[in-house]
């Protein structure tokens, strides 16, 4: 199997554990007699991710009242506000073309970004940060691009506040779609200390290779299925680059160290990697079903990252992974994310890593926790 192995570190606490101000949950039902507290939501982006937020804060009424919180969409921005939308817009709901009308908005309180990109978005996040505006974002671009500035941005910001007002900023649908697994690691490791993440993070890879190792596929056929079904972009480039890497077997993720890593694959926190340690290859491009016939091994597109007390090992990369270990039954655009850890030992989270409503149900999970 060849999967892509993830490694993440403290860095994606950003503005450290989530607490509940407000809105915190109720243990009991008296809560519901009680005047929720209204947020007020600026929406920016109604494509997709925008009309599964709408379409699952709609149909979430009775859970907000059970959390002591009304969540009022109060504007939507979008390019064209001409362009009829395939969900009901909330009443009173405005439809916007100018993000202005957001970020100038006083009265909003939380802004979700879902327009994707890293110059406007950015833009959108960094000042709604700085105003004080919690903000929500499934944004994996901006926050792989940008993710200390905007750390920066926030306890910047949340040195003016006063002490349990301050802002936050959510970003679980960046990871993983609809995978909880920036929660996870907020809230259910704290006592804990993780080593490794491993993981199959990227559905239209995934696919790809379970097409090519299973069915017998191309890689280019197998590209192509996965664009008519919506896996990959118009022009994926981006997703395919690491196709150049050469497959490589790996140990199951209990048993790596950053010795079983090569050298391309090794980063130090000092000394980042450079393009000359890269080994020239062949690529998946030319590759058959045969070059995949590597019993018990399975492909997959892996991503691992191995922290230790002063080095951060990773790698991004197709690789044979053993049938016995969990990620090797991971096919198709399924995700799964494994994570090492002194008590638990390995825990595997699996679920869908992309689509409208995995997606939106992130940004949801993400806003009714502020």
């Amino acid at each position: 199997m060849i999967a892509l192995v993830a490694g993440l570190s403290h860095s994606l606490l950003v503005g450290g554990p989530p607490t509940r101000t407000g809105g915190a949950r109720c243990a009991s039902s008296p809560c519901m007699a009680e005047s929720p507290r209204k947020l007020r939501v600026g929406l920016v982006g109604g494509g997709t991710v925008g009309g599964g937020i709408v379409t699952i804060l709609e149909g979430a009424r009775e859970l907000q009242a059970s959390l002591g919180v009304d969540v009022e969409i109060a504007t939507i921005c979008v390019r064209d506000k001409a362009k009829p939308r395939d969900f009901p817009l909330p009443a009173g709901c405005a439809v916007v073309d100018d993000v202005e009308e957001i970020l100038g908005d006083g009265s909003i309180d939380l802004v979700c970004e879902v327009m994707g990109g890293t110059t406007l978005a950015k833009e959108v996040v960094m000042r709604s940060i700085a105003d004080g505006k919690h903000v929500v974002t499934a944004n994996k671009a901006l926050i792989a691009a940008a993710l200390p500035e905007l750390q920066e941005k926030l306890a910047e910001a949340n040195a003016k506040q006063v002490l349990g007002s301050e802002g936050k900023f959510g970003f679980e649908a960046a990871v993983c779609g609809g995978i909880p697994i920036i929660h996870a690691l907020q809230r259910d490791f704290l006592g804990d200390e993780v080593s490794q993440l491993s993981g199959i993070i990227n559905g239209c890879t995934n696919f790809i290779l379970s097409n090519m190792a299973q069915g017998g596929l191309s890689y280019s056929d197998a590209l192509k299925e996965a664009s008519a079904l919506g896996y990959a972009e118009a022009a994926p480039r981006r997703r395919r680059l690491a196709t150049r890497h050469p497959p490589r077997h790996t140990s199951p993720p209990h048993a790596a160290s950053p010795r079983l890593l090569p050298r391309s694959a090794e980063i130090s926190r000092d000394h980042p990697r450079s393009p000359g340690d890269l080994a020239p290859c062949r690529g998946l491009t030319e590759a058959a079903a045969t070059s995949f016939e590597a019993p018990p091994l399975r492909p997959r597109r892996r991503h691992q990252h191995v922290l230790t007390t002063d080095r951060l090992s990773a790698f991004v990369s197709p690789c044979f992974v053993p049938t016995s270990n969990t990620l090797a039954s991971i096919s198709g655009a399924t995700n799964a994310v494994q994570i090492g850890s002194a008590n638990l030992g390995s825990t595997v989270l699996v679920g869908q890593g992309a689509g409208r409503l995995p997606t939106a149900n992130s940004c949801v999970s993400d806003i009714l926790d502020i």
